[in-house]
């Protein structure tokens, strides 16, 4: 018997709507949302585009995770329920082995792949929505918030992308 999907996907054809678990997502592809990153951190100062980023994708994160996720959720297990509703949003999968020794690892990333195949030459880290995700995720995990930087990325031609957690 397979296991039971904790995120199911529902689509209302009538309304044009679609829901992953209890929240409403729009589905865009990678092209589209590694040009609008691209744009936003293009249009600002130096490093205040990819901040913009980080931090609107963990304002959101905050306030979803607690509806998408089991109530009183904490611990390894919230950061492991996390990650899987990332992974059903399809923007990537986390490895989550180190994450007690500070590093998350990103075996698949949608915007990764989106910078790679539009611009193959970049060789900067461009996971800024992830890295987001990852300190609302880990702040609903720890019950305090958590401060994420990308090291290395798929984007720039790494074996996977990797956060540390400060």
């Amino acid at each position: 018997m397979p296991a039971q999907d904790p995120f199911p996907y529902r689509f209302d054809a009538l309304r044009h709507r679609r829901w992953v678990g209890p929240a409403e997502v729009a589905v865009h592809c990678h092209h589209y949302n590694s040009r609008l990153q691209r744009a936003v951190e293009q249009a600002t100062v130096e490093g205040a585009g990819r901040s913009l980023v980080v931090g609107t994708a963990e304002a959101v994160f905050a306030e979803l995770l607690p509806r998408a996720l089991p109530e009183g959720l904490a611990g390894p297990e919230a950061l492991e329920q996390a990650a899987a509703f990332y992974a059903r949003l399809g923007f990537g999968r986390f490895d989550l082995a180190l994450a007690g020794e500070g590093e998350v690892r990103a075996t698949a990333s949608h915007f990764a792949e989106g910078w790679r195949i539009n611009w193959p030459a970049h060789r900067a880290p461009v996971c800024s929505f992830a890295a987001g995700f990852l300190q609302a995720a880990l702040a609903l995990a720890r019950g305090r918030r958590a401060a994420v930087r990308e090291v290395a990325c798929l984007a720039a031609g790494d074996p996977a992308c990797r956060f540390v957690v400060d």
